[in-house]
């Protein structure tokens, strides 16, 4: 077994500090912030935002029947609300996905902004 060489704290927490401040300021943290008040608790029992890019929100969803709710319902007014929480318009429109991303994400596995593929 090889054994690697150690590296000292004090020359990591500069990358760590630096990755949880750029963290803390991402759109995609603010959107999950208040993505409860704004799709609705029930909504967000069964989606979850995961990235966002290029305006274009990710969402995943537990079924294909909340993607259709969802898309045909309910994406104008989601929009609209995270866009008045954010400030700014940096959401022109949703994107839903159907899968088991959402149960591990809310388990605490998080994108922080990444693209669905590279979760």
């Amino acid at each position: 077994m090889r054994r690697r060489g150690s590296v000292r704290l004090g020359e990591l927490l500069p990358a760590v500090v630096a990755d949880w401040q750029k963290q803390l300021n991402s759109p995609l943290l603010r959107v999950r912030q208040h993505w409860g008040g704004v799709a609705g608790r029930e909504v967000a029992a069964h989606a979850l935002p995961i990235a966002l890019r290029d305006g274009i929100l990710t969402v995943s969803v537990d079924s294909s029947v909340w993607a259709a709710e969802l898309a045909g319902f309910h994406t104008q007014r989601i929009v609209g609300g995270l866009n008045q929480h954010l400030g700014s318009q940096q959401i022109t429109r949703l994107r839903f996905i159907v899968g088991r991303r959402s149960r591990a994400l809310k388990s605490g596995e998080d994108t922080h902004g990444r693209a669905p593929d590279q979760v």
